[in-house]
């Protein structure tokens, strides 16, 4: 009876094992076809893409072939283009190297201009206070409600006087173009001596007070 037992017992046993064992291949199998298909469609995408390269591998020998034939006729005037290249670069060199020179002389020349243009400013504000002592003087000494006197420019002065109803002249006094002296540059409502009289005295003297006097003295007369 225990003979017939264990018998079973190892029947049972075997059948077990047997039973893992056909789970464990049919396991295996299905690893194996897994990566079998796996396996395929990387052929596959290899195939897709072997085709495609050899596509692109006829496309880009056709278009050697065009290049070849549009190079064929560039050649001749190739070496012309560079040459004419060459030539053109090595000029802009020398322009540039040209223009960097100018460009400093140019830099030293503007800073001479705003140097003579501060100079100008200044001397004409000299000039500005000096008229302005003039006429003060002339008030004191003279007294000018006879005179009329209006900036026309910076540089430029018109000065009337109506010393009698019937005698009314007028003089315009500009400034020399160094900001140095004056100059009449015009004298109306008397004879045309008056012009050359006064431009003279002032040229002489530069004593723009006895301008004034001896214009309004011309005037009197």
């Amino acid at each position: 009876m225990d003979r017939i037992t264990e018998v079973r017992r190892l029947c049972a046993k075997t059948e077990g094992e047997l039973i893992d064992f056909k789970n464990l291949v049919l396991l295996e199998a299905r690893g194996k076809v897994g990566q079998a298909n796996d396996e395929c469609r990387q052929l596959v995408l290899e195939k897709e893409k072997y085709e495609s390269l050899k596509t692109e591998v006829e496309r880009l020998k056709s278009r050697k072939a065009i290049l070849a034939k549009k190079k064929r006729g560039v050649d001749d005037g190739y070496e012309e283009l560079s040459h004419r290249l060459r030539l053109t670069q090595n000029e802009l060199l020398n322009v540039e190297n040209s223009n960097a020179g100018k460009k400093e002389k140019l830099k030293t020349f503007m800073m001479e201009v705003i140097e003579m243009e501060h100079d100008k400013e200044n001397r004409m504000e000299k000039m500005k206070k000096d008229f302005d002592r003039v006429l003060k003087m002339w008030k004191i000494y003279k007294g000018y409600l006879d005179m009329r006197i209006c900036l026309v420019k910076p540089d430029l002065y018109l000065i009337g006087f109506s010393a009698a109803k019937s005698s009314q002249t007028s003089l315009t006094l500009r400034s020399l173009p160094d900001l140095q002296d004056w100059e009449v540059i015009k004298v109306d409502g008397v004879n045309s001596d008056l012009k050359n009289k006064l431009t003279s005295y002032l040229a002489e003297t530069k004593d723009l007070l006895g301008v004034l006097c001896l214009a309004r003295r011309h005037c009197r007369e």
